[in-house]
């Protein structure tokens, strides 16, 4: 294996896989999940590019790896008994033809299970069920459809960082009903922790401030957008503000 899907999209213009690449890959990999789900009983819980390798159609990249370690040897450190060498990236292909994806790193799989509690899934790719805590049997292609778009699109579908560059489930959840909409009553029911983010009629709780502020202004239809006239009684804007003329 050459390498993982992250460093393999380096190599093409923004980082943007070509649509037949990306096809080819999505197959290949949905053939693995379905074997591990069905078969294995496998659930993977931490699919992302980084875990997924691809063989190199040239091969003179592992012979210029070699090469290249012998005239410069790379750089090692002595810890107790063991000897532990600086990793060495492998160089770009001239032939860029590849061979079929793997999935590799199991280190956070779940075995015989569908259903679980606790918070698994890479936070960026991780599927709404996770932030709700969401009760019941789940579909585990969420990460696949996160991953589909990243890999065509050259940066994810969704921006989870807060302005101090955190990872932040508000921001996620923001984002995912920005794109969604919001969750249904029907979703929202089966989870323990629905009204930190919801009120009692399932509305997202900032929908009462600034967000519902946006939504009177940021409509397709144009009719559909409140005048001038309509924004100026908005009462997130008159909170805490004179009245002025």
């Amino acid at each position: 294996m050459a390498q993982n899907l992250t460093s393999h999209r380096r190599i093409f213009p923004g980082h943007q896989l070509p649509e037949e690449c990306v096809k080819s890959i999505l197959i290949r990999v949905l053939y693995a999940l379905d074997f591990l789900h069905s078969k294995a009983k496998v659930i993977h819980t931490d699919l992302h590019p980084k875990n997924i390798l691809v063989a190199s159609g040239d091969k003179t990249i592992f012979s210029d790896l070699e090469r290249d370690e012998m005239e410069h040897p790379s750089a090692r450190k002595v810890d107790g008994d063991r000897v532990i060498y600086e990793s060495r990236e492998l160089g770009v292909p001239k032939k860029l033809n590849f061979g079929q994806p793997m999935i590799c790193d199991f280190g956070e799989a779940r075995n015989g299970a569908d259903s679980y509690d606790a918070l698994i899934q890479p936070f960026l790719y991780r599927a709404p069920k996770w932030f709700y805590r969401c009760l019941g049997r789940t579909k585990w292609t969420w990460s696949v459809g996160m991953m589909a778009w990243h890999l065509m699109e050259g940066d994810p579908l969704f921006d989870t960082t807060d302005a101090d560059g955190k990872n932040s489930s508000v921001q996620h959840v923001a984002e995912m009903c920005a794109l969604l909409g919001p969750p249904p009553g029907e979703f929202l029911r089966r989870s323990p922790i629905m009204f930190a983010c919801f009120d009692e009629n399932y509305n997202l709780k900032t929908e009462t401030d600034f967000f519902a502020f946006m939504r009177k202004i940021l409509q397709w239809v144009p009719e559909d957008r409140q005048s001038a006239k309509e924004l100026l009684s908005d009462p997130w804007l008159r909170s805490g503000v004179r009245s002025r003329r």
